[in-house]
């Protein structure tokens, strides 16, 4: 009996023993969880600086790019920035097609909004890449003070910017911000850049795409004599609404005239973002005006045929290109035919 107390007694203290060795394991590794979460969302103390992390990485066109068109300064400063980065063979394509031969002989006002619409202020984490519209650091001649636009198509498996860069690696953490690798140079939109990218405008796109002597794309893809422009944009609801309305089953089944007609009806010559524009009547390139009013709970455009179309949410106004701007309406409009 005297042995087997021993025995139990001795297990008993094996027991503690294990016990307590445990919890120190698991304390131990806790404690490594609670450092590397702090690590993924703290300060970023120990990582290297944007600049730095361009370099050691790889991204040294861009990078140089970035420095030639001074703004190298936001790449190494306290303030924080996402940015989209071009892999060096990417912007050697940029430069290939623009027919450039190198950065140093892109036009320093191009290369400078170029670089910059690849900056989005603020640590935008991957996750935060949803289907939107999220603001670059560059500019057009839409406004002196609205930054361009990108628009990001998230389907769950592919991120892609502006319909054409897409996003291969997401989350790059350096000390001042994240970095992002694209495959192509994000390119700066224009109004139809915009309009082709966003599958919300899918009708939209297929009714300027319609009659290719009408020469939609390249009119707003440019920035002739009547930009930059203002486009209102309906959804693909709105302009099925004008597919019913005129009793037909395709764009195409329009005469051209007046399927021209209907779409420069939603065009303005002048850059207008949705804080000026008042109520009264605006002139479109259709050669009639419609009706914009405030109705307190938001402005709302009636058209030659009394119908009614409501801008949209806050974030489908505003949305920057290079050569105008586009808000999104609810109905499609239509001018006298």
């Amino acid at each position: 009996m005297i042995v087997l107390r021993k025995i139990t007694l001795t297990s008993i203290a094996m027991k503690k023993m294990i016990s307590l060795k445990n919890l120190f394991l698991a304390i131990f590794a806790s404690a490594a969880l609670v450092s590397c979460g702090d690590d993924d969302n703290g300060s970023g103390t120990g990582r290297t600086n944007l600049a730095e992390t361009l370099n050691s990485n790889g991204f040294t066109t861009f990078k140089a790019a970035a420095d030639l068109a001074g703004v190298g300064e936001r790449l190494t400063g306290s303030t924080k920035f996402t940015v989209l980065a071009p892999s060096n063979s990417a912007f050697d394509q940029f430069l290939l097609e623009s027919g450039y031969s190198s950065i140093d002989a892109v036009p320093a006002a191009l290369l400078r909004e170029v670089v910059l619409n690849h900056f989005i202020s603020g640590d935008v984490d991957g996750q935060a890449l949803v289907t939107g519209y999220k603001k670059t650091q560059a500019k057009g001649s839409a406004s002196t003070t609205s930054t361009l636009s990108v628009f990001i198509n998230n389907d769950g498996s592919t991120i892609k910017l502006n319909g054409v860069s897409t996003i291969t690696t997401a989350d790059l953490r350096a000390s001042n911000g994240r970095i992002h690798i694209v495959d192509r140079v994000v390119p700066m939109p224009s109004v139809y850049t915009h309009i082709q990218a966003n599958p919300a405008f899918s009708s939209f796109a297929a009714a300027l795409q319609t009659y290719s002597s009408a020469q939609f794309a390249q009119t707003l893809s440019g920035n002739g004599p009547q930009s930059p422009y203002t486009v209102v944009v309906p959804t693909n609801e709105g302009m099925n609404n004008i597919l019913n309305t005129l009793d037909v089953d395709n764009y195409s089944d329009i005469p051209e005239a007046n399927l021209t007609k209907v779409l420069n009806y939603h065009i303005l010559s002048t850059a207008k973002l949705y804080s000026v524009i008042t109520d009264g009547p605006y002139a479109t390139l259709a050669g009639q005006n419609f009706t914009v009013q405030n109705t307190g709970g938001g402005k709302k455009i009636t058209d030659t045929q009394a119908r009614v179309a409501n801008f949209t949410g806050t974030t489908t106004r505003d949305i920057i290109a290079s050569n105008g701007v586009i808000h999104v309406i609810d109905n499609g409009l239509l001018p006298g035919l």
